[in-house]
C-alpha cells in the first residue's frame, strides 16, 4: 500500500517576486518630516498625525498634507 506522502502532491513555495533597491529603502529608512525635519521611529509615518496637528496645522491642515506626505510629494513651505 502507498504511503500519504506518495499520494499527496508537492506544493511549492509561491515566488516572491525580486524588491527593488528604492521599494526597500522605503521600507526600512525612517520618515522625516518635511517641515521640521523631525525623524520618526520605525520604518514608517507613526505618529505624523498629531505631530503634525501639534507643530503645523497652521502651515497646511493634516487631513490635506497627509495624502501628500504618503505620496511623498509635500513641499515645505
Amino acid at each position: 500500500m502507498a504511503d500519504k506522502q506518495d499520494r499527496m502532491p508537492a506544493t511549492k513555495r509561491p515566488e516572491r517576486s525580486p524588491e527593488s533597491k528604492e521599494a526597500r529603502a522605503e521600507r526600512t529608512e525612517p520618515k522625516i518630516c518635511p517641515e521640521c525635519r523631525h525623524a520618526f521611529q520605525g520604518s514608517g509615518w507613526d505618529g505624523i498625525d498629531a505631530h503634525w496637528k501639534a507643530k503645523h496645522d497652521k502651515v497646511m491642515p493634516y487631513a490635506e498634507a497627509w495624502p501628500m506626505l504618503k505620496a511623498g510629494t509635500y513641499k515645505a513651505k
